[in-house]
C-alpha cells in the first residue's frame, strides 16, 4: 500500500514534466520579427523553461532567432508538419527548403514528419531535404519572415 502514494507522486510529476506545444493561429504574432503570422503550416515555436511559448512565423525565422540566443532556456523546439498541421518536435522533422518570395528568392523551410511526405514536396519544388543542424546553419539571408 505504501506504493500507491509513491506512484500517484511520480505520475503527477511526470505529468508536469510533460511539454505540449500551443496552438499557433493565423494573426498571431511572430517572436522574433514582430510580424503577423499568415500561414501557421509553416510555423515553429520554442517552449520555454518558464513554459511559456513564444511563437515564430516560420521554420527560417525560428532558425535566425535560435543562432541569435542561447537554446539553454528552451524546454522543447516544435515545428508545424507541413502536410498535417500538427506540431511535432524540431529534431523529428524532416526539411525542405523552398523559394516563398519568387520576386524576392526569399527562402523557408517546410517541415514534415514523413520522409515520404518530405521526398514529394521536394520533388515539386525542385529542391532537396535537409536537416535541422543545416536549418540551424544556414547563413542564407533570404527568409520570408524578413
Amino acid at each position: 500500500m505504501k506504493r500507491a502514494p509513491i506512484l500517484a507522486w511520480l505520475l503527477f510529476v511526470s505529468a508536469c514534466a510533460t511539454t505540449t506545444p500551443v496552438t499557433i493561429r493565423a494573426g498571431d504574432i511572430c517572436f522574433h520579427c514582430r510580424r503577423t503570422i499568415t500561414d501557421p503550416a509553416l510555423a515553429a515555436e520554442v517552449i520555454a523553461q518558464s513554459q511559456h511559448a513564444f511563437k515564430f512565423a516560420s521554420v527560417g525565422c525560428l532558425a535566425l532567432y535560435l543562432r541569435e540566443h542561447s537554446t539553454e532556456e528552451a524546454r522543447a523546439i516544435f515545428v508545424t508538419d507541413y502536410t498535417r498541421g500538427k506540431m511535432l518536435p524540431a529534431d523529428d522533422a524532416y526539411y525542405v527548403k523552398m523559394v516563398v518570395e519568387p520576386r524576392t528568392g526569399a527562402v523557408d523551410y517546410a517541415a514534415f514528419r514523413s520522409r515520404e511526405n518530405a521526398v514529394v514536396f521536394a520533388q515539386e519544388h525542385e529542391s532537396q531535404i535537409v536537416e535541422w543542424e543545416q536549418v540551424l546553419s544556414d547563413q542564407g539571408s533570404g527568409h520570408a519572415a524578413h
